[in-house]
């Protein structure tokens, strides 16, 4: 007699086990932990010093960019859909693995200031993706969350434009109304889901910077690389 299968992965339909719930051990041993990011052009595989855009911008508006996760093959799969339907199971493979949790917990007392999300689309989800990866950081590291940007000039979803309209696209954010200047003395980390050019997160850090902050990070769940990245180095190591 066959045992009624209870769980499935929802990556590859295969069986579930109990330890890597919702996934099964090869769509968990499949993720794919996101090597340190250029701070000048975001990049993954860029190799400094010889950034380009690092050298002509110094004053950079991030001074380091984080990412948790690499969004490609069945890792981009577990990142969606933990962004479409999150579970404890899915939290757990993804923020209170001992990779990235000592990271999170290396953040320290920072300030976790996530991106604003259409509201359409925030009722669509349920939630802000960006606010709940905020919510995880500032948990384990210590922080605390602060929702003090609002869209100037929003272009609409990104998910499915090409790689140069987005770069085109012009983003813009401000203080929410009654918000003072920024502590000068403290770290703010912007957070969104993903991040493919950079291009919002470098607008909502102009925005802090405008406001007195002066140490400006960013945090994402998924950095997704476009094809002429060198997926090799990307994933050296793995």
């Amino acid at each position: 007699m066959l045992t009624p299968l209870l769980f499935v992965c929802p990556i590859c339909a295969c069986p579930a086990t109990r330890e890597t719930l919702p996934l099964c051990q090869g769509c968990a041993k499949a993720l794919i932990p996101c090597p340190e990011l250029c701070p000048g052009c975001g990049r993954a595989d860029c190799l400094r010093p010889g950034c380009r855009k690092l050298i002509f911008n110094p004053m950079a508006s991030l001074r380091k960019r984080h990412a948790l996760w690499l969004s490609i093959g069945r890792t981009h799969e577990t990142l969606k859909r933990w962004k479409k339907i999150p579970s404890r199971g899915l939290d757990r493979l993804l923020f209170l693995n001992p990779g990235p949790k000592a990271r999170l917990e290396g953040f320290g007392d920072a300030c976790f200031v996530p991106i604003p999300q259409n509201p359409w689309r925030s009722w669509r989800l349920g939630r802000n993706p960006a606010e709940d990866i905020s919510g995880f950081a500032a948990r384990l590291s210590g922080g605390t969350v602060h929702r003090i940007l609002e869209w100037v000039n929003h272009s609409g979803p990104q998910a499915r434009l090409p790689r140069a309209e987005r770069e085109c696209q012009e983003r813009t954010f401000r203080l929410r109304a009654g918000e003072r200047l920024l502590d000068p003395s403290r770290t703010y980390i912007v957070t969104d889901d993903f991040t493919t050019t950079g291009k919002t997160l470098e607008a909502a850090a102009d925005s802090l910077r405008a406001k007195g902050a002066k140490r400006v990070e960013s945090l994402v769940l998924g950095y997704r690389p476009y094809l002429r990245q060198n997926l090799k180095i990307l994933t050296a190591g793995e």
